[in-house]
């Protein structure tokens, strides 16, 4: 048996970075870029993720003396891998085609203004939002349009999105045909509980679903392998 894990708290953050591959496109763009301020539009980093953790057990059956025990129950390996990560910071937007701040910029990624309140519903998995839905995660009275001229005040990734974790097994047995030939079988689960696991809702203020919880990550998904070596 082997047991195996790592946890993980940290906090990234750059001035509207986009990545982490020397691409300094903004995510969004520069608020303002006629102010000439380069923080304006600091933020969290796409990579931030608050909390990581992640634990691998591996267990291994032994080798039985018993010659039928051996052949049935000997060299299974077992392996499992839970992981957990706080969710990601996403861009509250206002615009929906409008340029709220009149500068003829960025008007695709104009943030909105934080009125105050939580940003988020903690108990989104039991407000019902129709067909389709699972809930509703961004709390749409804590957000308003910015006023004219001005520039929202909602934050580049301030606003955090669902948590995610996976829990995903595989089982593995190398039968012997001969000294140079053998075969492997390989059974292989991802989202063993089938779990309902959101990914980020719509975050843009104009849209219909704003803040609605409306796809998922991979329901269980099991394959099969047998692959002959020699």
């Amino acid at each position: 048996m082997t047991l195996t894990g790592n946890y993980t708290w940290s906090h990234c953050l750059a001035p509207f970075q986009d990545d982490e591959s020397a691409n300094t496109g903004a995510n969004p763009a520069i608020p303002n870029p006629y102010l000439g301020n380069r923080d304006l539009g600091r933020g969290n980093c796409l990579s931030d993720r608050r909390q990581l953790f992640n634990f691998t057990p591996v267990v291994e059956t032994p080798n039985f003396q018993s010659p039928m025990l051996r052949r049935l129950a000997s060299g299974w390996r077992l392996s499992t891998i839970y992981s957990y990560r706080t969710g990601e910071f996403m861009n509250v937007t206002a615009t929906g085609g409008n340029d709220f701040a009149r500068n003829g910029t960025n008007t695709g990624t104009q943030l909105a203004q934080y009125v105050g309140g939580n940003r988020t519903n903690d108990n989104f998995h039991s407000i019902s939002c129709g067909t389709g839905c699972a809930g509703v995660w961004l709390n749409k009275s804590t957000f308003a349009n910015p006023a004219l001229g001005t520039i929202g005040n909602a934050g580049t990734r301030a606003t955090p999105g669902p948590s995610f974790f996976e829990l995903d097994a595989a089982l593995v047995r190398n039968f012997h045909i001969k000294e140079n030939q053998r075969v492997e079988f390989r059974y292989e689960v991802f989202n063993i509980p089938n779990s309902f696991r959101p990914l980020n809702p719509s975050s843009e203020l104009t849209s219909p679903t704003f803040g609605q919880i409306r796809t998922s990550a991979d329901p269980r998904i099991m394959q099969f392998a047998l692959k002959y070596l020699f």
